[in-house]
């Protein structure tokens, strides 16, 4: 169980993740998760996001080397701009209904990913959104997605 101490929160904002690492449960009462709020924390290696996040914004967990899970719950409507980039021991992501727009470079580098699920009503896959990532060898992208980049 996370202190609440171990989070800078503003206007239900996750800005900043100061705590210790491991499995990290965020509060109850965000909406976003902030640009970079937990990037470059090598000791984190699960995160559960609560029930009302509604965005995670770019660089959220870039850099989090020894993150093996994420648990995204519905209501994510948006996966920012490399939010996940370089999270190299993540093996599996299911992306929840509701989400519409997975950011540029998203997943990028996540070389031990091997599957995504991306649900109904994603309508846009950012450029090199999985660049990099050696060993995916499933994904499902669904028919209503109308853009993907490079």
């Amino acid at each position: 169980m996370e202190n609440k101490q171990d989070f800078v929160i503003k206007n239900g904002v996750l800005t900043k993740y100061t705590g210790p690492g491991g499995d990290v449960a965020i509060p109850e009462g965000i909406t976003k998760i902030g640009w970079r709020a937990f990037s470059d924390r090598a000791s984190l290696t699960s995160v559960t996001i609560p029930e009302g996040v509604t965005e995670i914004e770019g660089g959220a967990f870039k850099g989090c080397a020894n993150l093996t899970s994420v648990t995204i719950p519905e209501g994510v409507t948006k996966i920012g701009a490399y939010a996940f980039y370089g999270c190299a021991n993540l093996t599996s992501v299911t992306i929840p209904e509701g989400v519409k727009k997975i950011g540029w470079g998203a997943f990028c580098g996540c070389a031990n990913l091997t599957s995504v699920t991306i649900p109904e009503g994603v309508k846009e896959i950012g450029a090199y959104a999985f660049e990099g990532c050696a060993n995916l060898t499933s994904v499902i992208i669904p028919e209503g997605v109308k853009e993907i980049g490079a």
